[in-house]
């Protein structure tokens, strides 16, 4: 899984056009996985820190990403950019 600092020009905006499937839910300290249906090549996320970052989509269209250690906080994934974009929030949940 490849990571890169990513600069987003808009702040992803909540929707759900199905471009991606995920939980609503996560537990701090675990993992959750982000299954891509759009032909994307990168997602971002934003973990809840305000900091986002790119994370390539491999061939299997499924991202795992890492549930930081903060109940209560909500990890933000976006896929695409602009009008084309889709954005689902992760609430992250005490172990």
């Amino acid at each position: 899984m490849a990571t890169a600092p990513c600069v987003v020009t808009q702040t992803p905006q909540p929707s759900g056009s199905g471009s991606f499937r995920a939980p609503t839910t996560a537990i701090a300290g675990g993992t959750v996985q982000v299954e891509v249906a759009s032909t994307a090549s990168t997602i971002f996320v934003d973990n809840g820190s305000g900091d986002i970052t790119c994370i390539e989509v491999p061939a299997n269209k499924t991202v795992t990403i890492p549930v930081p250690e903060t109940p209560g906080a909500v990890i933000t994934v976006t896929v695409g950019r602009g009008r084309m974009r889709d954005t689902l929030q992760i609430t992250i949940t005490s172990p």
